[in-house]
């Protein structure tokens, strides 16, 4: 029977600084110990179990085939998590971001937690934040989550979501000099930031208005500026905070006024890790598990300008 030549070739795999196995056959491979990575020579297989060194050498993968060209996996034993399918060892060097680019495809693990793709041979690569820091900014269905007039929101009255009403006045004004709370955590769940729309109706005096994150002292910034009377809105992007025992209540925002007035609070996005910490009950039409999703159509319908 003629020999396999890359059977044979093994041979040349083998070659190591540790201990060899003294067959070639399948069991002898996987019991072979190695004290470094295998050298290999063009053509010669990658052993299962084993680290290959290809030096300066580029590993090409080609096939005609109609399935896919590489497939890996790592199933879980009885009792035990599956394990990652692919790993990418992250390098302290970024991809190439002036005169001269990454081949088209490539893909690097920076040792800040982000990824690098290189989606064009001409242009910069692109950043795949995956470090903590990563956010999703997703808009929402606009909702009221604030009225202190009660003319209605999302809950209800536009009140249920205020975790101190008594700070509220008879006719529900937020006093002069008073921190109303708002929690969001019916909606989203350890998000970092609120998009919405702030609106002062009725103040009885020239002042402002600050909302900033709970959990945190109040800033020298304000959200709003008004004079007395006059009913003003602005659009607000506010970071979200923590309060409450056990973390109970994971996205607050504080409203401070320095003169009595009502108080409107819409919301049209969230800034998330991900589109899991949004609640899909608030989530805007098409953007719901199992729905078409407008980033694959956006795909498939290619423009030309």
């Amino acid at each position: 029977m003629e020999k396999d030549p890359k059977t044979v070739n093994r041979r040349r795999l083998l070659r190591r600084a540790g201990t060899v196995a003294a067959g070639l056959g399948a069991a002898g491979v996987a019991s072979a110990v190695a004290a470094g990575p295998a050298s290999a020579n063009g053509g010669d297989p990658v052993l299962a179990g084993e680290a290959t060194d290809a030096g300066n050498a580029t590993t090409t993968i080609n096939t005609f085939s109609s399935g896919p060209t590489l497939s890996l996996a790592n199933p879980a034993l009885a009792g035990t998590p599956s394990g990652g399918q692919l790993q990418l060892v992250p390098s302290a060097s970024l991809l190439p971001r002036t005169v001269t680019f990454a081949p088209a495809g490539t893909l690097n693990a920076h040792v800040g937690g982000d990824l690098e793709y290189q989606w064009d041979p001409n242009s910069p690569p692109a950043l795949l934040y995956g470090s903590m820091n990563a956010t999703v900014t997703w808009p929402v269905a606009p909702f009221r989550a604030l009225d202190t007039r009660g003319l209605g929101g999302i809950g209800g009255t536009g009140k249920e979501y205020i975790l101190n009403p008594g700070i509220l006045n008879a006719n529900g004004t937020i006093p002069a000099g008073q921190t109303l709370l708002l929690n969001l955590t019916a909606f989203v769940h350890f998000g970092y930031a609120v998009i919405g729309n702030a609106t002062m109706q009725g103040p009885a005096q020239n002042g402002f208005v600050t909302i900033w994150p709970a959990g945190l002292g109040r800033p020298t910034a304000s959200t709003l500026n008004f004079l007395a009377g006059w009913s003003v809105s602005n659009a607000a992007v506010v970071a979200l905070g923590e309060t409450g025992a056990g973390s109970t209540q994971t996205d607050v925002i504080q409203i401070f006024t320095t003169t009595t007035t009502h108080f409107i609070f819409d919301v049209s996005g969230f800034i998330v890790p991900s589109i899991g910490n949004v609640n899909p009950a608030v989530r805007a039409a098409g953007t719901s598990p199992g729905s078409a999703s407008r980033a694959e159509k956006a795909r498939t319908d290619q423009r030309t300008w």
